[in-house]
């Protein structure tokens, strides 16, 4: 029987090759829009006429491209020149860009088509939105990319964009049960997106399946070859590594116990090593940097309009207006080190793996979730995935994060390829 995944893909496939219209296959995507919007809220901008006309002029088109008539959901912090781009603030209610973002020029050159914007938690940072999980309406998507997660989770999209400072990428992708990959440090432009830690934000994908991760990346990514290839040809003999210890007393152990089945599955292919002591300092490093830039990005507009902009985001400003230059020299110098520390080990290993949250999706009031398992990673800059192969107690998802060595996305795609089809395998015997 076909898997749902290989359905998608071939779904792609065809509205790629012109087999299915893409006025035919925008109509089916606004009718799954129809169908759990109401519910799910992923959208906080919708442009139906916007992408007729989008799909219209990709039906007359002589050439096609790498998208060619796929939707794709773009967060609302990325600057789209025919859409309001609002950040998620009310302080920011009505700012319509003069031109596109990077990504979002070579989405539309490679003939995609963006019929919304996909909902943000205010500035990507930490109060939550409107947007539910549509695993449960009762948890929440995760932040701060929630709009971007829950479309692809819902089935209204296949693809979709969002962004990572902390968690906002892994950590979404994971409580929806959805992929999601954050390439390496700047292989992503940022031109047109807003700044909130220049030392931290990074540009991610969301996908439902792992192909159509490659298929975003092979079009946004700076150079950017075979990606989607490296998503069909598994990594062979590959040399895995888990840190023992890592955030216990954070990641629950329900969560642990699930990542655990993921990784014996995998036999003599893993290797367990103590965590690095020094991580507890890296993510202090991380916090340290986040608050000081993040005062710096958003300390005018706070100022300018305190009473439209929520707590999270000012109470951050503040305390980042406290810490002296030493405490951000301090945190950029441990940086470094942690890049150097944790480079080391990709030396004797092509990936290690964790949990890519430290819990099922919370209870929707709770909040957008706890990103320890992902900012260290956000600190460094190296490229993670999640795959969604488990679930926890209650049923919700449980994503496994892969970490790659700085660069080597191509490599990681293909290790996830190879540890897709070995613990699915394992299943089956």
């Amino acid at each position: 029987m076909m898997s749902s995944h290989t359905q998608q893909d071939e779904h792609l496939d065809a509205v790629i090759a012109g087999t299915i219209s893409a006025s035919d296959n925008l109509a089916a995507f606004l009718a799954s829009l129809e169908s759990t919007e109401d519910d799910v809220k992923a959208w906080c901008l919708r442009s139906d006429m916007g992408a007729y006309a989008q799909a219209e002029a990709c039906d007359a088109a002589p050439v096609r491209g790498l998208l060619h008539g796929v939707c794709v959901g773009v967060k609302d912090i990325i600057d789209t020149a025919d859409m309001l781009t609002e950040r998620g603030s009310r302080s920011c209610a009505g700012r319509q860009p003069s031109s596109d973002a990077d990504l979002v020029s070579k989405l539309r050159a490679a003939g995609a088509i963006l019929p919304g914007k996909t909902a943000t938690t205010e500035f990507a940072y930490l109060d939550k939105t409107f947007t539910r999980n549509p695993r449960n309406l009762a948890h929440s998507p995760g932040g701060s990319s929630s709009g971007s997660a829950a479309a692809i989770a819902a089935g209204q999209i296949p693809l979709a964009i969002g962004t990572q400072t902390g968690g906002s990428i892994i950590r979404p992708a994971s409580y929806c049960g959805v992929f999601g990959m954050k390439p390496s440090f700047g292989s992503i432009s940022r031109a047109g997106i807003l700044q909130t830690a220049q030392t931290l934000d990074q540009v991610g994908v969301f996908a439902s399946t792992l192909k159509g991760i490659g298929r975003l990346c092979d079009v946004i990514m700076t150079g950017a070859d075979g990606m989607m290839q490296a998503t069909q040809s598994a990594f062979h003999h590959p040399r895995c590594l888990v840190f023992d210890g890592l955030y216990d007393g954070v990641v629950e152990t329900s969560v642990q116990d699930a990542v655990k089945a993921v990784t014996s599955s995998l036999g003599a292919a893993v290797t367990h090593l103590p965590a690095p002591e020094m991580i507890a300092s890296y993510l202090a490093g991380h916090k340290a940097v986040y608050e000081v830039e993040l005062a710096q990005n958003l300390g005018a507009i706070c100022d300018a309009k305190s009473a439209l902009v929520g707590l999270a985001a000012k109470a951050t400003v503040a305390i980042g207006r406290t810490h002296h230059s030493d405490v951000y020299d301090a945190a950029q110098a441990m940086r470094v080190r942690a890049i150097a520390n944790l480079s080391s080990y990709f030396a004797s290993y092509d990936m290690l793996i964790t949990p890519a949250a430290t819990s099922e999706a919370p209870i929707f009031d709770e909040g957008t979730g706890n990103p320890t398992c992902n900012a260290l990673w956000s600190f460094v800059g190296f490229p993670c995935i999640t795959l969604p192969l488990t679930t926890g107690p209650t049923g919700l998802p449980i994503g496994v994060q892969l970490i790659g060595a700085m660069g080597a996305d191509k490599k990681l795609l293909q290790l996830a390829k190879w540890l897709l089809d070995t613990y699915h395998a394992s299943r089956s015997a």
